[in-house]
C-alpha cells in the first residue's frame, strides 16, 4: 500500500495490518471529539438525534439519552411564537417542558440545559414551566434541522405573551439542546 512513498514517510504511518496502539486510539478519540463526531460525555449516538436527560436528587433519579422518536411519542404541545431569530409568527411543536419535568417527579429546583456547541445555561425549573416552555422538535410542521437551531429548541408562546421574547427573557430560548440536567432544590 505504501510502496510509492519514501521509506521515512511510510515508516511513520501506522500499520494497517496490526491492531492500533493505545496512543492511536487516544488520538482517534481526541480527533472525534474535536471534530464533533462523538459527544464529550455519555454514550455515543448513532445518528445524533437524541436528547440526554438527567435528574439528580428527585423522585425518579435517572440519566439516559432519549431518541427524538421517543420524544415524539410523548404528549405533544404546540406554541405560536414571534422571535428575533425567525421571520413572522412560527408554530412550534414538541414536548411541553412541564410534561418532561413532571414525568421525572420534578416541580422545582434548577435545570441546566446544554447545547451541541457546549453552551450551557441554568434556569429555574418552575419558571420555565410557568412560562409554558416547550422542547420543540418541529417548526411549522417540519423537523428542525441543526442548522436552523434544532433538533431540539426550548421555545415559549411569545405570540400570546410578547414579554417572553423580550431582551430579559431571550437567554431562556436555548437551541440545539443536547442535554438537560434537572437538579434538586
Amino acid at each position: 500500500m505504501f510502496r510509492n512513498l519514501p521509506a521515512r514517510i511510510a515508516r511513520s504511518l501506522p500499520r494497517l495490518d496490526a491492531p492500533p496502539a493505545v496512543g492511536d486510539l487516544r488520538v482517534a478519540l481526541a480527533l472525534a471529539l474535536v471534530l464533533g463526531l462523538a459527544p464529550a460525555t455519555g454514550p455515543a449516538r448513532a445518528d445524533g438525534l437524541s436528547l440526554g436527560v438527567t435528574a439528580e436528587g428527585v423522585a425518579h433519579p435517572m440519566s439516559q439519552r432519549i431518541a427524538l422518536d421517543q420524544l415524539a411519542a410523548m404528549p405533544q404541545a404546540e406554541v405560536r411564537a414571534v422571535t428575533p431569530w425567525t421571520e413572522g409568527e412560527v408554530t412550534f411543536a414538541g414536548v411541553a417542558f412541564q410534561t418532561l419535568a413532571h414525568s421525572l417527579g420534578v416541580a422545582g429546583g434548577k435545570v441546566v440545559l446544554r447545547a451541541l456547541n457546549a453552551y450551557e445555561i441554568t434556569l429555574n425549573t418552575a419558571q420555565v414551566i410557568e412560562d409554558g416552555g416547550v422542547l420543540a422538535t418541529r417548526m411549522n410542521g417540519k423537523p428542525i434541522p441543526i442548522r436552523d437551531k434544532g433538533p431540539v429548541w426550548l421555545v415559549f408562546p411569545s405570540a400570546e405573551r410578547p414579554d417572553l421574547a423580550s431582551a430579559d427573557k431571550a437567554h431562556m430560548w436555548i437551541w440545539q439542546v443536547d442535554e438537560i440536567r434537572f437538579l434538586a432544590q
